[in-house]
């Protein structure tokens, strides 16, 4: 695994957009040389119901698709204000838009979601280590969002191209989906 830092408090956004691309381009140039077959973007911004290229790095997003890199982006903690759509780049054809489930694989009511949404992983109490800087220890939390769901399908999709290298980013897409189950959250019009 390699973690690629690209914002923090200070950041502007279109600071965290250029830092995001050039995380990108470092992955597009040393794919190869670490083996990278999975990403996950862990952020978003905006409320799109379509799929939708938009920014400063959309092109990295393809070009990695292209190459046969599987892009997990949460979809955004938005979802009781913004039920009908996702953020960007979980809006971003070439990345897989991942929603949260609970504990009981009930959607998660913070997910945002529209015909966009790829993929529901558990995304609520997740066990997670946090470094408190004040007390200088480590300590586990259980976090909760989207941006906790996405590393499960990043980490599900590495797990395939073990199996089978050769498999595409729309064939590991497929073999989640077919060996998953569907779940709905009661309106039709937003499940999948």
């Amino acid at each position: 695994m390699i973690a690629l830092r690209t914002s923090d408090d200070s950041s502007t956004a279109d600071e965290e957009d250029l830092r995001i691309e050039q995380a990108l381009q470092w992955v597009i140039a040393n794919r190869t040389q670490y083996n990278i077959v999975a990403i996950n973007l862990s952020e978003g911004t905006g409320e799109y119901s379509k799929p939708t290229r938009t920014g400063p790095y959309w092109d990295e997003l393809q070009t990695l698709a292209n190459a046969g890199v599987f892009i997990a982006a949460s979809s955004g903690n938005s979802g009781v204000l913004s039920p009908f759509s996702v953020e960007y780049p979980a809006a971003d054809p070439s990345a897989y838009a991942v929603g949260s489930v609970n504990p009981s694989d009930v959607i998660s009511t913070f997910t945002e979601r529209s015909g966009d949404l790829d993929l529901l992983a558990p995304g609520e109490n997740v066990p997670t280590t946090y470094y408190d800087p004040v007390k200088g220890t480590h300590i586990t939390l259980a976090a909760t969002g989207t941006s906790f769901a996405a590393p499960f399908a990043a980490a599900a999709a590495a797990l395939l191209k073990q199996v089978d290298s050769s498999l595409s980013p729309a064939e590991i897409m497929g073999i989640l989906d077919a060996t998953g189950s569907a779940n709905y959250d009661g309106d039709k019009e937003r499940g999948r």
